[in-house]
């Protein structure tokens, strides 16, 4: 094509805003589904990076339940009014340690939009091979694919991991009828599994909650004074994302009292937790030791295979088996002796009791 201005896209561009008619343009079929997948793809995108870049020192812990719910509402909007979506958190590269976008990132954009504003995207796209295009999709298909459909296999339930292969089929055939169908299978799911959530159902202390080992009169008034610097807190139920979101918040709500030295969460009544959930529960652990290292978190009544899932993830995030052994625990009976043992030494440190006969 013949060289044209540089503020010929633009005005064009104006042009279609101007005379823009959304409901002689817009192909809902098309929106809807553009919409969707954008969203998703870039709300899995912020997940995976919260899982594999650390977060800066200074910043405590990143909200991506905020920043996905604000990526949905902001597409919905954009992709209503004119079938252009956001994929773009700036806010989640500049919290993070590793893309080192503290300084240099908004200088960056800044200069990428002056290229694109004197060149015009239209040039761009045409000096830029087509392959590089197709190879990009090409690649996120397949990262997609060996992430939800082989890595999953190991870290979501049976049952879930079929609904991720009926749907990635049913995709496969229609892009569109496969996304309504995976929904559909997913809240039947929901339906049936998690309808027996109820999530933290009680919560106590040490002061009232003992273990079974017998103690002398002046160990159970040791543990009558000084009980509350370890909180108890009784889950129920399947739990996924949005119910241990309920349990982790109350558990940093007991952070704010500095003289808290464990947090036991007991899982007896847990049959299963979701992936989501499980490493809500490790990013709570994982705060814990970077940010208060003086209180403990502590797991117990784990069933065989929330116990298998907690441990992989555990290795994933790289926390050592000694902090495993101390925080995984099979019945809440020997996380409260672990408990009643851990205050009985640090009141021995400060002074409060005198040294234990090992007797």
């Amino acid at each position: 094509p013949d060289p044209i201005s540089w503020w010929a896209p633009f005005e064009a561009y104006a042009e279609g805003v101007v005379s823009f008619e959304p409901t002689k343009i817009i192909v809902p079929e098309l929106v809807s589904v553009y919409i969707v997948i954008m969203a998703v793809s870039w709300s899995l995108n912020t997940v995976a990076l919260k899982k594999l870049v650390k977060l800066q020192p200074s910043v405590v812990r990143y909200d991506d339940q905020y920043e996905i719910e604000s990526l949905g509402k902001w597409n919905l909007i954009l992709g209503g009014l004119g079938c252009h979506s956001m994929m773009q958190s700036f806010k989640v590269p500049m919290l993070m340690d590793e893309v080192k976008a503290s300084h240099w990132w908004p200088l960056f954009n800044l200069a990428v939009s002056i290229v694109i504003f004197f060149f015009s995207p239209r040039v761009i796209v045409q000096n830029v091979p087509r392959f590089l295009f197709a190879g990009t999709v090409i690649k996120l298909a397949l990262d997609l694919i060996i992430e939800w459909l082989i890595e999953s296999r190991h870290r979501v339930a049976q049952q879930e991991w079929y609904i991720l292969i009926a749907s990635a089929v049913a995709i496969g055939l229609n892009v569109s009828m496969g996304i309504l169908f995976g929904l559909f299978l997913t809240l039947v799911h929901f339906a049936m599994e998690y309808s027996g959530v109820t999530g933290a159902i009680r919560s106590g202390t040490l002061a009232t909650m003992h273990s079974s080992i017998e103690r002398n009169q002046q160990e159970i008034d040791l543990l009558r004074t000084f009980g509350h610097r370890v909180r108890i807190t009784w889950l129920s139920g399947y739990l996924f994302f949005g119910s241990v979101t309920g349990a982790v918040d109350e558990a940093r709500t007991y952070l704010e009292d500095e003289e808290v030295r464990l947090i036991v969460l007991d899982f007896s009544r847990v049959p299963a937790m979701d992936a989501s959930g499980v490493y809500a529960i490790l990013d709570l652990m994982e705060e814990m030791h970077q940010h208060h290292s003086s209180c403990e978190l502590v797991l117990c009544g784990l069933v065989r295979r929330l116990n298998l899932a907690l441990t992989n993830a555990a290795k994933q995030m790289e926390i050592s088996e000694e902090r495993q052994e101390k925080a995984f625990y099979h019945s809440l009976d020997k996380a409260l002796r672990f408990a009643e043992e851990t205050i009985f030494a640090q009141l021995v440190e400060e002074g409060a009791a005198a040294p234990r006969s090992t007797s």
